[in-house]
């Protein structure tokens, strides 16, 4: 797959946002839906904010190391 240059883009298509996210489409979807990611449309098509990606991303909950180890 191409890389893509978001790096100066204030809206991201939803196949560059899935591409950054590493998600499907329907991910992308359900996270404009639920306000997760804000989205405008430009003509017919939905563009992603890339402020809210950003946001999105920083809001994740951290992955803690010690979750998934068995203590011994």
């Amino acid at each position: 797959m191409d890389k893509i240059d978001t790096e100066n883009k204030l809206l991201l298509t939803i196949t560059e946002a899935k591409q950054l996210l590493n998600c499907g489409r329907d991910q992308i979807y359900h996270l404009m839906e639920n306000g997760s990611l804000d989205d405008r449309r430009v003509g017919h098509r939905r563009k992603i904010t890339r402020e809210s990606l950003y946001d999105y991303l920083i809001n994740l909950p951290k992955y803690k190391d010690d979750q998934n180890v068995d203590h011994i």
